[in-house]
């Protein structure tokens, strides 16, 4: 008769935190960037031209950077996730065009190979080594959740992940959209609390409140602290 085997799971809701160091251990913890795009963060990028603040998304470009920086220097793995809109809007439907354009923006935002496009310049992928040791995948998405329809999980199953840390824009969207989806694909699941943030009045707290309930959410330091 089939037995199966044993499973060990690892807790969420320890106040001391003793599971922390299992869970988000270098060798098989993947670092997520969500979306930190010239369109959302700079107040060139379309998101600010359409009257949106998004002076708390460019503020955190350090504290992502930060992150970003510890876990190439421990190992890591990391990947860039990159909101996208083919030219003419040919990735929209309907259903999609009426979300894009909710609150009065135009929907062609990120759309590809434009400068809004393009990763922030602090946090631009690492690809500059042919053995690929220093190669950073990125994952073009055309839905806030990166594990739909992309190659994400392919990716980060051949790697052995099985915990990602989180962090990027924005926190009501495509942050909590991707931590769902990454807990709905059997990861461990943390947010980086100071490493994420939005340009929609008041979401942000909602968002990261929700988060508390269901998720890891832990501060840069705390995060770090586990990589070195």
């Amino acid at each position: 008769m089939y037995e199966k085997r044993p499973v060990v799971s690892y807790r969420y809701n320890d106040p001391a935190d003793t599971d922390l160091p299992q869970i988000l251990n270098p060798t098989h913890t993947a670092l997520l960037l969500i979306d930190m795009q010239n369109d959302f963060c700079l107040p060139e990028g379309k998101f600010a031209q359409s009257g949106r603040d998004c002076g708390a998304t460019e503020s955190i470009i350090p504290t992502c950077k930060r992150l970003l920086d510890a876990a190439r220097a421990a190992g890591v793995f990391v990947v860039h996730i990159q909101q996208s809109t083919l030219p003419g809007c040919q990735s929209d439907n309907g259903g999609w065009l009426a979300f894009k354009t909710r609150d009065g923006k135009a929907p062609s935002y990120a759309t590809i190979h434009t400068w809004g496009w393009e990763h922030v310049e602090p946090l631009k992928p690492c690809n500059d080594d042919e053995s690929g040791r220093w190669f950073e995948p990125v994952v073009m998405k055309f839905r806030p959740d990166a594990f739909l329809h992309t190659h994400l999980d392919l990716i980060l199953q051949s790697n052995g992940i099985q915990s990602v840390v989180c962090c990027g824009c924005t926190t009501e969207g495509c942050v909590l959209a991707t931590v769902m989806g990454a807990a709905f694909h059997n990861y461990y699941t943390c947010v980086a609390e100071d490493a994420v943030a939005t340009s929609v009045e008041g979401a942000h707290e909602h968002a990261l409140w929700l988060m508390r309930k269901r998720y890891l959410v832990r501060g840069t330091d705390a995060i770090i602290a586990q990589w070195k």
